[in-house]
């Protein structure tokens, strides 16, 4: 899901991490929905191309639990509600035209879910990762306003900024791309917020206590 080569992979980025209550009602849930889409719209509406969204969750197959990927007809809809929703990624350009060009999207965003699994033991609620690129008009502006309203709606306990390449090089290409794997928090799904769970050096970390 939204894995591709990019030639210009030393393109810089502001990023920014969300980590969401616990005790929050999900943003995927159909009536918190727009609120996402509200404060995604701006960063969307600056990207060099229309955005595409894909989203997957999980669902009893017998006694296996299989994951399920999906691609939204509309980048603003909502995912459907089937089994356990896991991950929602957005890219503008869309993936397929990041793909032909082997360039970077503009804008990144995925949403992950890790309760409701079996033997999870998740702190948080939502994990929301937002990268625009550094070179878009106004994008460090847009990206904080966009993640002030996020961390507002997912009750965040922690909020992260930093500036980051898209990947970096290596004798294959380059790795640690930002579509890539869950490269941002370390360590097991049980630990508390602080800063020791990032991974990598980011520049403003905001940590506060979940709500009671």
């Amino acid at each position: 899901m939204s894995s591709f080569y990019a030639n210009n992979f030393d393109r810089e980025f502001q990023v920014a991490l969300i980590l969401g209550s616990i005790d929050a009602v999900p943003i995927w849930n159909p009536g918190y929905w727009p609120k996402l889409i509200g404060a995604l719209g701006p960063l969307v509406n600056v990207a060099r191309g229309e955005a595409g969204a894909q989203w997957g969750y999980t669902e009893r197959f017998g006694e296996r639990l299989k994951f399920v990927e999906r691609t939204s007809q509309s980048w603003h809809d909502p995912p459907a509600s089937d089994g356990v929703f896991q991950i929602w990624n957005l890219l503008a350009p869309s993936d397929q035209v990041c793909v032909a060009e082997q360039r970077c999207p503009d804008l990144y965003v995925s949403i992950r879910n890790k309760r409701g699994l079996p033997a999870s033991r998740a702190k948080f609620g939502t994990y929301v990762l937002i990268a625009v690129g550094a070179d878009v008009p106004s994008a460090d502006n847009l990206l904080h306003l966009a993640g002030e309203r996020i961390a507002a709606s997912v009750s965040a306990v922690m909020f992260a900024r930093k500036r980051r390449p898209w990947g970096f090089a290596s004798e294959t290409g380059y790795n640690g791309g930002i579509s890539e794997t869950q490269w941002f928090v370390g360590g097991p799904l049980d630990r508390e917020p602080s800063e020791d769970i990032l991974c990598e050096e980011w520049e403003h970390v905001v940590v506060s206590k979940p709500p009671k």
